[in-house]
């Protein structure tokens, strides 16, 4: 996404600072080696096939985000999707992730209030996190 009236493209980061403590007091932040050395295990989320292991820490460390590189990011998540129990959430840029506790609860967009997520998410099509999309143990926003 393109911040309005510049060429600079915002990104994740750009919302949420990671490294921020608040942030960090509510969402513990690892890298993705420390994902697969965590939870690429037997009993951990990711069950990473064992023959897959070196392959996916070596891309962990360093990897391309270039299809036809010899070590593209892509293969990793794509083990990860293939062996895992995990979604890559169902929207893109252009939409707007809204957390509202009542849709959440209630499985409807009726709980929220209509207003504050118009003005919230501007143009941006609103998207309601809901128990569909926290059912899977690995949510992959790509």
């Amino acid at each position: 996404r393109l911040e309005h009236g510049s060429n600079k493209l915002l990104g994740f980061d750009d919302f949420y600072s990671f490294n921020s403590p608040q942030f960090r007091r509510h969402v513990e932040v690892i890298s993705m080696t420390e994902f697969i050395k965590r939870e690429g295990v037997e009993n951990g989320v990711a069950k990473i096939n064992i023959d897959d292991l070196p392959r996916l820490q070596q891309l962990a460390k360093y990897c391309e985000n270039r299809r036809k590189s010899g070590k593209y990011c892509g293969e990793v998540f794509d083990k990860l999707l293939r062996q895992s129990d995990s979604l890559i959430a169902p929207f893109s840029d252009d939409d707007c992730l809204v957390f509202d506790i009542d849709t959440f609860n209630a499985e409807t967009k009726g709980g929220a209030n209509r207003e504050a997520v118009k003005q919230f998410c501007g143009t941006r099509r609103p998207v309601f996190y809901t128990q569909e999309l926290a059912s899977p143990d690995i949510l992959h926003f790509d």
